[in-house]
């Protein structure tokens, strides 16, 4: 929206008459006044200079003398001397009868010079001493509305933001509070504060606005409720746009984002209704683009490969100028990566990454594009790429699915150290994650393999308490085996549950090594026939356990 009004400052001076006051006045400014009624301003000050040269520093005029002469320098354009005279009466003569009249010639002065925080801060300052004037609350009321519009206008959006809030609570009532709400709604929303700029723009609900704005303002509402999860005040919000604002030009961003909606909560026909319905109405470039984007998205989440492929090479073919052309590109190479067609999605990412400049963005490509070699088995290529996501999103879930891959490939391969790297890497910076849970077996075993029993039992302890699942039971008392501490590893092998026939038959196993070193030799025989028993079939725990009977024959 734009504001194309231009508020002019009108400064008004009224020489007052009591400076005629008898001897008080001298010649040289009797002279100043005349010469400024005759328009004569440099005249005027030429006079005046006289006088302040003439006259000591406590002469009762010299307050008039200095304010006569900025009204000179507004008259002559000379906006920084003028400036320098008003700053000298303020700061010099605070007890003044013309102090006021000073105070307003200042701050309309600075609002003409694009001072406005000074201005402002003068406004409240003159507020404060003398109580509101209308005329100069009316004008610095739409000095700073305009300024703030227009630096909105020009990205500027800090100082806008800045200036918007300062109007805002100074002038709460103003005519034109309503649309600075919208603008400062509109900075909340660009900054992605949807929980503020929600506030902002559900009061403006009740606000006297335009059609135009008013649509707008539920659309973005909508765009709030849906970006904080409320999706069902979201839905609210963009119906009311379809069947409100018939004539609004955005309204097919409201249907887009019902689709939206619908396809998060699993409704995949009604998102595809309405998308194929703003397809069908034949929008600008960029909302056509989008709708196929999501077309696509939707044909992915079926797993409709071929038709999902079809609607990202619309885009690529038709709409090459659009903001989703590169991520056209990084959703076909998805699409031929669940194809297992490793040559042509490894192709596609590149050319994501070559034609995308949004880095946030790229470190999806850089994962795919690892992924692909990490499937063909070229890991130092899948690492060349996992590594840039490590390095400049290392928090991410990305970076904790390239750290897990990564470890368990290390430790498939044998190379135990490598992959307690990554793995440990994973639990520090993913405490909390699930596969923070899958890597945490796999450091363990890491550690056993290297012989840092030590390490193992530590790590073992640190989660055994709040990570009560079967199968860190049975590496724990594995681990405590190990380490001879053999009452402790049988009471912790013995509660693993038989949800899990192979981890059963693991800590049976272990059991009956535990047994053995206790020389408890029939206990361990009961366990080795509870294996071969029960989980004939199951690993080789069976193979095992009958190889440990015959060793261990009466």
């Amino acid at each position: 929206m734009n504001t194309k009004k231009k508020w002019l400052f009108v400064m008004f001076f009224v020489l007052p008459s009591v400076f005629l006051r008898g001897e008080e006045a001298t010649d040289w400014l009797k002279l100043a006044v005349k010469a400024h009624q005759e328009g004569l301003y440099a005249a005027s000050n030429r006079q005046i200079e006289k006088f302040l040269k003439s006259t000591s520093a406590n002469h009762p005029q010299r307050d008039y003398g200095y304010l006569l002469q900025a009204v000179n320098y507004l008259q002559l354009k000379k906006l920084t001397e003028a400036e320098n005279s008003l700053l000298f009466l303020i700061a010099n003569f605070p007890q003044s009868s013309y102090l006021k009249d000073g105070y307003a010639y200042l701050i309309l002065l600075h609002l003409t010079q694009g001072k406005f925080s000074p201005a402002f801060s003068e406004y409240l300052t003159f507020k404060k001493k003398f109580g509101e004037e209308e005329k100069l609350s009316s004008q610095v009321a739409m000095a700073i509305f305009s300024q703030a519009v227009k630096l909105f206008q020009q990205t500027d959006y800090r100082g806008s933001r800045d200036l918007l809030e300062k109007f805002l609570a100074e002038f709460p009532e103003h005519k034109q509070a309503a649309q600075a709400r919208y603008y400062l709604g509109l900075l909340l929303y660009q900054e992605n504060s949807f929980a503020h700029a929600a506030l902002i723009f559900e009061r403006l609900l009740k606000g006297n606005l335009s059609q135009e704005v008013m649509a707008d303002v539920y659309l973005k509402l909508g765009d709030c409720y849906l970006n904080t999860s409320n999706l069902e005040k979201a839905s609210n919000c963009y119906q009311k746009v379809i069947s409100d604002f018939p004539s609004f030009s955005l309204r097919p961003a409201a249907s887009f984002n019902l689709a939206v909606i619908a396809r998060r909560q699993g409704s995949y026909a009604t998102a595809r209704r309405l998308l194929k319905e703003i397809v069908d109405s034949k929008p600008e470039l960029r909302m056509m683009a989008l709708a196929l984007m999501e077309l696509g998205r939707i044909s992915m989440l079926e797993e409709k490969w071929n038709e999902a492929a079809d609607f990202f090479r619309q885009v690529m073919e038709n709409y090459p100028g659009t903001e989703v052309f590169p991520e056209s590109l990084l959703q076909m190479g998805m699409v031929y990566f669940n194809q297992n067609r490793l040559e042509e999605a490894a192709s596609y990412f590149q050319k994501f990454l070559d034609s995308s400049s949004d880095e946030k963005l790229k470190m999806q490509g850089y994962f795919g594009l690892g992924y692909t070699f990490y499937k063909r088995g070229e890991i130092s290529a899948a690492r060349s790429h996992w590594d840039r996501i490590l390095e400049k999103m290392p928090t991410s879930p990305l970076a904790a699915e390239c750290l897990f891959l990564l470890g368990r490939k290390e430790f498939e391969s044998g190379h135990y150290q490598d992959s307690s790297g990554y793995l440990q890497r994973l639990l520090k910076d993913f405490p909390e994650s699930n596969l923070a849970k899958l890597a945490l077996p796999l450091l363990v075993e890491s550690y056993l393999q290297e012989k840092k029993l030590a390490e193992a039992k530590k790590l073992c302890e640190k989660y055994f308490s709040s990570e009560q699942n079967e199968q860190l039971k049975v590496l724990y008392g594995k681990v405590l085996y190990l380490n001879n501490d053999l009452e402790k590893a049988r009471k912790v092998l013995s509660q693993v549950s038989k949800s899990s026939p192979a981890l059963k038959a693991e800590s049976l196993f272990y059991l009956a090594q535990v047994e053995l070193a206790c020389g408890r030799k029939e206990e361990a025989q009961e366990r080795l026939l509870e294996i071969i028993t029960f989980y004939p079939g199951v690993g080789n725990w069976s193979r095992l356990a009958k190889e440990a009977l015959d060793k261990n024959k009466e």
